[in-house]
C-alpha cells in the first residue's frame, strides 16, 4: 500500500469518527431537550396537584394532558436509548434516562454505616 493510500484510509477513518461523534452529540442534545420538557410538565402537574389538595381546584383535563405528555416524553427517551446503545460507548447516558425512584411511604430509609474508628499505630 502506497503512502497516499494510507493517508486516504486515515482520512476516511477520521471522517467516520467525526460523523459518529456528531450523531452521538446530537442524540444526547435531543435527549436532554426531551428530559427538560418532561421535567417542566412534571413541575406543572405538581402545581396542579398542590392546588387540588390545598384549594380543592380539580386538575381536570389539564392534569390528564400533562400525564400523557410525560408518558410520551418517557417513551421517546426510551426509544432513543434503544436505537443508539452502541453510540453511547458505555457512558452513563442510558442510566440517566431512567426516571428517578420515589421513596416508599412508611418505609424507613436505611441508616448509613459509620466508618470504623481510626486506629493508632504505635
Amino acid at each position: 500500500m502506497g503512502f497516499m493510500d494510507k493517508v486516504k484510509a486515515a482520512t476516511q477513518d477520521v471522517a467516520a469518527q467525526a460523523k459518529t461523534a456528531t450523531a452521538t452529540a446530537q442524540t444526547k442534545m435531543e435527549r436532554a431537550q426531551l428530559k427538560k420538557k418532561m421535567d417542566e410538565s412534571a413541575r406543572r402537574l405538581g402545581y396542579l396537584i398542590y392546588q387540588e389538595r390545598t384549594q380543592g381546584t380539580p386538575s381536570g383535563a389539564e392534569g390528564d394532558s400533562l400525564v400523557s405528555d410525560i408518558a410520551g416524553y418517557e417513551a421517546a427517551i426510551a426509544a432513543q436509548a434503544a436505537e443508539t446503545p452502541a453510540a453511547q460507548g458505555g457512558d452513563q447516558g442510558t442510566a440517566a434516562a431512567a426516571p428517578p425512584v420515589a421513596p416508599q411511604q412508611g418505609v424507613a430509609p436505611e441508616e448509613p454505616v459509620p466508618p470504623p474508628p481510626p486506629t493508632s499505630a504505635p
